[in-house]
């Protein structure tokens, strides 16, 4: 496969920004009293509102009675079934104003603790963790090829499927340690559809054939060397990374997650080779 041949193929490129962080944090608002303060504000409005229609039907009220032929007997029903009925609505909204501002239960940091516990998901950490070391290798590929094959600057490797990135299955993962970086790249790729992992195929098999073309000589063999290192190789490298490494270790939502998995399994996917040490605890 030439140069000019793979120009003309149809390469989706990849925009996202270098090396992207999620400062997202999973914890989502406390749900409990959602919605009470639309409803404060709505009572009260309310509550003010008919204190206003209470002292306008009471002069409504006089008016209508004076004006209107009726006898005395009439008119006390009318005004006392219509001030009645005002005060009831009145005294249903102090109810519901006195409810909304009162939470029916008090919680303290053992609830909440209790809560944010059952958030924490085992399987969403390894996906979240996964996503970001793909994203790792993804930047420093790219990286790589643009300076060996600057001609491909718009073309670049996209990260792995999410087929990849989204199982996880310890026994899985376990075996994807032996994979090669650029099966890794093209995982789940589709012919077919000519995905964006087919995408990745043809970049490989061109950079592997087009030694001659590099721009530099060292850094082809160091991309040469990225691309056939096992998966195992390359966790280690993203922990051996000092950037790599603060990043994880600021990220929210790795900081949330790895409070709860390390109650859960004494390890830290933060510290040095942690999912590789996750992944290996059963199989010794």
């Amino acid at each position: 496969m030439n140069l000019d041949h793979l120009s003309n193929l149809d390469l989706k490129s990849d925009n996202s920004s270098l090396f992207p962080c999620n400062n997202n944090s999973p914890l989502e608002s406390y749900n409990e009293n959602e919605g009470k303060e639309n409803l404060n504000f709505s009572c009260i409005s309310l509550l003010l509102d008919n204190k206003n229609d209470y002292e306008k039907s009471d002069n409504l009220i006089q008016n209508f009675t004076s004006e209107l032929q009726f006898s005395h007997k009439i008119s006390d029903i009318i005004e006392s079934s219509v001030k009645n009925d005002l005060i009831g609505k009145l005294s249903t909204k102090t109810n519901i104003l006195n409810e909304a501002l009162v939470p029916t239960k008090i919680i303290n940091e053992e609830d909440m603790e209790d809560f944010t516990n059952k958030k924490y998901r085992k399987d969403a950490y390894y996906k979240h963790f996964k996503v970001l070391f793909g994203k790792y290798l993804k930047n420093r590929i790219n990286i790589l090829k643009n300076i060996c094959f600057p001609e491909f600057g718009k073309n670049n490797f996209s990260s792995p499927n999410y087929k990849f990135t989204g199982n996880p299955k310890e026994k899985e993962n376990y075996k994807f340690l032996s994979y090669k970086v650029k099966d890794i790249l093209t995982y789940a790729e589709d012919k077919k559809s000519k995905n964006r992992q087919y995408n990745n195929n043809l970049l490989i098999v061109y950079i592997e054939n087009n030694k001659d073309k590099a721009k530099d000589k060292i850094l082809y063999e160091k991309l040469i060397c990225v691309l056939f290192q096992t998966l195992e190789e390359a966790i280690e490298d993203f922990y051996n990374d000092r950037n790599e490494f603060e990043k994880i270790n600021k990220d929210q939502n790795c900081l949330f997650y790895d409070k709860y998995f390390k109650k859960k399994t004494n390890i830290s996917l933060l510290e040095k080779n942690g999912f590789l040490k996750v992944l290996k605890r059963k199989r010794k």
